[in-house]
């Protein structure tokens, strides 16, 4: 069988559809230099086996780059998980061991465990209590 890399269309091996090469991921491996699957199908297969193969956050780790940064053991942050009632600290939604340490970056000083989008929203206003008055008042007269 003798394969033309110049060809303009090939087919996915999964859906068995004939597509253009743009709608193919780029193989090296391959003969033709495509991959066999087509970019929809490629995705789709990928997330099945993300889906089917979870990576494990690397506990060791986790808890080292806790104590390092925020000076807190395993222990301290499931203590203070219980203290929140495994809740967020600002919005109260439930919190895992996945959730982030909140802390002043002024004085280091941990202050509670928080979700990513409330963790995020401090870091983004600076943890500026001016600015977040601001946004306060924005959405309540907006």
């Amino acid at each position: 069988m003798t394969i033309n890399p110049n060809r303009k269309e090939k087919k996915c091996s999964i859906c068995s559809r004939t597509k253009p090469r743009s709608d193919f991921y780029s193989d090296r491996s391959r003969v033709d230099g495509i991959s066999s699957y087509c970019k929809p199908c490629t995705s789709k297969r990928n997330k099945k086996w993300r889906d089917e193969n979870p990576r494990p956050v690397a506990e060791s780790a986790l808890w080292t780059r806790r104590k390092i940064f925020y000076g807190i053991t395993k222990e301290q942050f499931y203590e203070m998980m219980e203290n929140q009632n495994y809740q967020c600290k600002i919005c109260k939604i439930e919190i895992d061991k996945s959730s982030h340490v909140d802390h002043c970056y002024e004085t280091g000083k941990v202050r509670g465990i928080l979700c990513l989008n409330c963790n995020k929203g401090l870091g983004f206003f600076k943890d500026n209590i001016n600015s977040l008055g601001e946004a306060i008042q924005y959405l309540k007269y907006s």
